[in-house]
């Protein structure tokens, strides 16, 4: 009796099966990482671009009409300081702009500094002309949901800080 070559044993074909099964289960836990990666770069980019946006638009008004967060919105206590963690973005002027499932929240919040040497120190807004700031700090927040469908923003925050002087 002669042995034919021709076919695979039972060995050869579980070897290969195992083989199948194990780069399935591979890709299949690699792939929805890269995916949700990939999601949350593409949302951070357009968080980014917002706030690079507003922060755009607003220093492109002459130093005077750059609107300051009134007094009035800053916890009691604090020294109208909008980069104060207690700051609650979504009460301060804001919008909402959609990118595909992703709903961003855009605030942004104005206060004048006084600048001693290098240090700039945020002061509340004067009634009197007379004692306003030659300095104003600008801070964009955006927020939006992880995931997407929460519908819970907050998850993920980005913010942007810029100076604009009067000079």
């Amino acid at each position: 009796m002669t042995l034919n070559n021709l076919g695979a044993s039972l060995i050869e074909v579980l070897a290969a099966v195992v083989i199948l099964i194990g780069a399935a289960a591979l890709i299949s836990q690699v792939l929805p990482k890269a995916a949700r990666s990939s999601v949350n770069s593409g949302q951070h980019w357009m968080a980014q671009q917002m706030a690079t946006s507003k922060i755009e638009d607003l220093k492109k008004q002459t130093f005077e009409y750059i609107p300051v967060t009134p007094n009035s919105q800053f916890p009691s206590g604090t020294n109208c300081d909008c980069s104060n963690p207690a700051l609650n973005f979504s009460t301060l002027s804001s919008f909402t702009q959609t990118s595909g499932p992703t709903t961003y929240l855009v605030g942004w919040c104005i206060n004048e500094v006084s600048r001693t040497g290098s240090a700039l120190t945020a002061q509340c807004q004067s009634a009197s002309p007379s004692a306003f700031s030659d300095y104003k700090n600008i801070i964009v927040r955006v927020e939006w949901p992880w995931p997407p469908a929460s519908g819970q923003r907050g998850d993920h925050r980005l913010e942007e800080e810029t100076l604009a002087t009067r000079y």
